[in-house]
């Protein structure tokens, strides 16, 4: 049985895969001479700045994509949520076309790369998604349990994992 862990990760990187095509299209209109625009008010390349600019971004994204998904079993839900809005930016800035330009991809190949790495990437955050009692720092925090109380140096002692010195803690 596949379980939901390995199932996110593949799915995460199927939608890392499906946007390299895009990604490298970005990253080619940096120095395409036919990006520039002369009328442009801060400059006939200010065009290009912002497509190395977004290619910039994006590699960001998916760095933190990357770790968060091969976290396992230490992804915490900060981190998991970390990914989860970087899958959210990347993908909005893919679909950014339709409400400002009209257009949502240049082409059907274009289409079919962003919605495939859309579904994948959103479909991998859902499976990756830490249990609401999976947390990796979670068992250095002190349990109380009925009867019994846990405060002071021994709470801070179990928080902190150190010991007590001369000088106080460590």
């Amino acid at each position: 049985m596949v379980n939901r862990e390995r199932l996110g990760a593949v799915s995460i990187f199927v939608g890392v895969a499906a946007c390299v095509p895009s990604i490298w299209q970005t990253m080619t209109h940096v120095v395409d001479e036919t990006y520039q625009l002369p009328q442009a008010r801060h400059g006939a390349g200010h065009v290009q700045y912002h497509m190395a600019r977004e290619a910039s971004i994006t590699l960001g994204c998916l760095g933190v994509i990357g770790v968060a998904t091969t976290a396992r079993g230490t992804r915490t839900r900060s981190l998991w949520r970390a990914m989860a809005c970087a899958v959210a930016g990347f993908v909005t800035a893919m679909w950014s076309g339709g409400p400002t330009t009209g257009t949502w991809a240049p082409n059907r190949a274009a289409l079919a790369v962003h919605a495939t790495s859309t579904l994948a990437l959103t479909a991998g955050v859902v499976l990756l998604r830490p249990d609401q009692h999976d947390n990796a720092v979670s068992s250095r925090l002190p349990v109380r349990r009925p009867g019994s109380r846990l405060t002071g140096p021994e709470a801070a002692q179990r928080v902190l994992g150190g010991s007590r010195s001369s000088t106080g803690w460590c």
